[in-house]
């Protein structure tokens, strides 16, 4: 029903992230579903960028949707020492301050601070069991048979 619903609005369709941004910005459009680093991004170069389509819903409202990223080493690995050092170096002050400075990424471990402007987490987030967002088959049906996708 949403997705008919989303369908009925006749959304304009963007090939990137960056133009749906710059769409609300100048009134195109009126939500841009993207990662908010891509609204930050133009927040850097404009400071007085409208930011309409960034926001944090009050809790329990799952409209936005926190993924996570991640590196699996095996302890099989016949290069586990370099994998071991390659998540340190991932996980070091410096490199976790390049991703939230430049990449406006949330920092992953304690005393790295947030870019500027990036809303805090805090208790904002709906849980949703990641084992019900696992088959992706039905969701491209889905879209295709409503001629989203």
């Amino acid at each position: 029903a949403w997705l008919i619903a989303m369908k009925n609005l006749e959304p304009k369709r963007y090939p990137k992230n960056s133009p749906q941004v710059k769409g609300v910005g100048n009134g195109e459009i009126s939500i841009g579903w993207v990662n908010h680093y891509y609204l930050m991004r133009q927040l850097a170069v404009d400071p007085e960028y409208p930011a309409a389509n960034y926001l944090f819903p009050t809790p329990g409202d799952a409209g936005n949707l926190l993924m996570l990223s991640g590196v699996a080493v095996s302890k099989h690995s016949e290069k586990q020492a370099l994998a071991d050092e390659f998540v340190k170096f991932l996980l070091s002050d410096e490199i976790q301050t390049h991703f939230t400075q430049v990449n406006f990424e949330y920092p992953l471990v304690g005393g790295v601070n947030a870019a500027a402007g990036l809303e805090p987490l805090g208790d904002r987030l709906s849980l949703v069991d990641q084992k019900h967002l696992t088959d992706i088959a039905k969701t491209q049906e889905m879209l295709q048979s409503l001629g989203l996708r």
